[in-house]
């Protein structure tokens, strides 16, 4: 579910719903209920448009539905199963959500491993470099 990296400011996490529970509006409301919990207040969501659309049965979809769930959305469509797993060039951009998005922010893709642990490891090193780490 839903981890911290920096401990109120950066969590991780894999999308909401699974294998098991689906991907109905009571996995995504679920994830959101615990995403509150943990007073996360920005969501940054680095699925490529085929994964977004699985959400589509949603009124709105699955950014729309966050954003009715009192949620700052971000949204870097990135294609899963790439190497590496997040194109450098979309690294600033999400440099730039994180800086413009209310902390704290959770980062989620599908599995919540590779482009998720990229995006967060690099956070987590500009973070260091900069000294608000």
């Amino acid at each position: 579910m839903i981890e911290w990296v920096i401990p109120g400011r950066l969590a991780r996490s894999p999308r909401p719903g699974s294998a098991s529970a689906g991907l109905d509006a009571a996995a995504v409301e679920g994830w959101m209920a615990v995403a509150r919990a943990l007073r996360i207040r920005s969501i940054l969501c680095l699925l490529d448009d085929e994964q977004l659309g699985r959400y589509d049965h949603l009124s709105g979809g699955l950014l729309e539905t966050y954003r009715r769930g009192g949620f700052a959305v971000g949204h870097v469509p990135i294609r899963d199963l790439q190497t590496p797993p997040i194109p450098e060039f979309r690294l600033p951009e999400i440099w730039r959500l994180f800086q413009e998005l209310p902390s704290p922010l959770v980062v989620h893709c599908w599995a919540g491993i590779d482009r998720t642990g990229a995006a967060v490891a690099y956070l987590k090193q500009r973070l260091e470099a900069e000294g608000a780490g």
